[in-house]
C-alpha cells in the first residue's frame, strides 16, 4: 500500500480457514477445527531453518501468523466502524449545510445550530 489512506482489499482473504488457529510449537503447522469438528493442519513453513532470526522473534512471528483471523476481523470491524462514522458524519454536513441554504442570517443560523447540535 502506497497511499496510508488506502485500504487493504479485505475481499483477497475471501475462503480462508475458519475459527482460531494454534500452532504446533516446533514444527510450523497451524490446526484448527472445521465446522464439523474434524481437525484441519496447515503448514506454514519448514520446522527448523537458521535464518539468523533469534528465537523471540521467531516466537512473535508465529504468534503473528496465527492471530490473523483475529487481526483481520479486528480491521473489518474498524473498516465498517469507519464508514458509518463517515455516513453519519456526511448526513450532519448535509442538514447543516441546508440551514445555511435556508437562513436569513448568521444570527439565524447560530439559533438554529445551537438548538439541534448543542454547537
Amino acid at each position: 500500500m502506497t497511499d496510508k489512506n488506502q485500504r487493504i482489499d479485505l475481499t483477497q482473504f475471501k475462503g480462508m480457514t475458519k475459527g482460531q488457529w494454534l500452532l504446533l510449537d516446533g514444527n510450523g503447522t497451524v490446526i484448527t477445527l472445521s465446522d464439523n469438528g474434524d481437525e484441519i493442519n496447515i503448514r506454514l513453513f519448514e520446522a527448523y531453518c537458521d535464518d539468523g532470526i533469534t528465537e523471540d522473534e521467531d516466537t512473535i512471528n508465529k504468534n503473528l501468523i496465527v492471530s490473523a483471523p483475529e487481526i483481520l476481523n479486528a480491521l473489518k470491524k474498524a473498516y465498517e466502524d469507519m464508514d458509518r462514522n463517515r455516513s453519519n458524519a456526511e448526513y450532519r454536513c448535509g442538514v447543516i449545510l441546508g440551514h445555511i441554504k435556508n437562513t436569513c442570517c448568521l444570527s439565524c443560523l447560530k439559533t438554529t445550530l445551537k438548538a439541534e447540535y448543542i454547537l
